[in-house]
């Protein structure tokens, strides 16, 4: 077995096709998957002033880390901008509702559960005898040409030779705002590889074992308890590894982001109508 895919969804009847589609090109390519929608309930604290003080540190601490991978030796503007986004959460902690608190912190709960559904795919590739990983989230949608363009990747990968290596397949936001530009080491009228790992929405990608290997290792040596959504979380890991790691992204992606595009309703909207933050 080369490849095992996983497919993480919370059992959504509207995205029951969009399920059955990616399956679809799956076994067509003899890749054997399993579909991973288990999670805890969210339950919100009672306290407002704890859900506040939550609230405000882990969104302070996301767009930190965001803002150090992206500006790495930009320190000044990292600076700066941290002491505008602190000034922002301050003024959000003392005069939003406790209504509008609690559904933001209600959003970040339920990506914290979607981050766990990515690690326990990790933690099962890594005991299978696969190579590669592939991960959907249920908001990916197949192309006509999907199925000619992923069997064309699967064949690239038997000649590839980068011991930690991430593949983007859904892209999301554009490129521009994903990459720093003295990141990138090779460009062409397909693709863009990177020097690190820069994600995009973790919508659907592709990692080879060394490099879940070195991430689940990673996890469970620090006891890991951020709240990061999963995109934020591969980037995190992606910084913690010394050796050379490569990421790379298609100028017009195998798969859509259907979030992304409006071919599917986003689970956030929902937060957007109640006024989140």
């Amino acid at each position: 077995m080369f490849i095992k895919a996983f497919i993480i969804h919370n059992k959504s009847k509207d995205r029951y096709l969009l399920r059955s589609n990616i399956s679809k090109i799956l076994k067509k390519n003899m890749i054997k998957y399993k579909m991973i929608s288990k999670q805890n309930k969210i339950i919100i604290n009672s306290n407002n002033l704890t859900n506040r003080l939550k609230f405000f540190y882990y969104l302070f601490k996301r767009f930190e880390f965001d803002l150090k991978h992206k500006n790495e030796k930009r320190i000044y503007k990292r600076l700066f901008c941290s002491f505008l986004y602190l000034s922002k959460l301050t003024f959000n902690f003392v005069f939003f509702s406790n209504n509008k608190v609690s559904n933001s912190l209600k959003r970040i709960m339920i990506e914290n559960e979607v981050t766990k559904k990515h690690i326990k795919a990790w933690r099962n590739f890594n005991i299978s005898s696969a190579e590669y990983i592939m991960v959907f989230e249920d908001d990916v949608v197949c192309k006509k040409y999907s199925n000619k363009k992923l069997k064309e990747l699967i064949k690239s990968l038997k000649t590839a030779n980068f011991k930690y290596q991430y593949i983007d397949l859904a892209g999301g936001y554009s490129l521009e705002k994903v990459i720093p530009k003295n990141k990138i080491i090779q460009k062409n009228d397909d693709f863009i590889i990177t020097n690190g790992i820069f994600t995009n929405t973790a919508c659907g990608y592709l990692i080879n074992k060394s490099l879940v290997r070195n991430w689940l290792n990673h996890l469970d040596k620090e006891k890991f308890d951020k709240k990061f959504p999963i995109d934020f979380l591969m980037n995190y890991l992606g910084d913690n590894i010394k050796s050379k790691t490569i990421s790379k992204h298609f100028i017009d992606p195998i798969f859509l982001h259907g979030s992304f595009n409006g071919k599917v309703n986003s689970w956030q909207a929902a937060f957007k109508s109640q006024k989140t933050i």
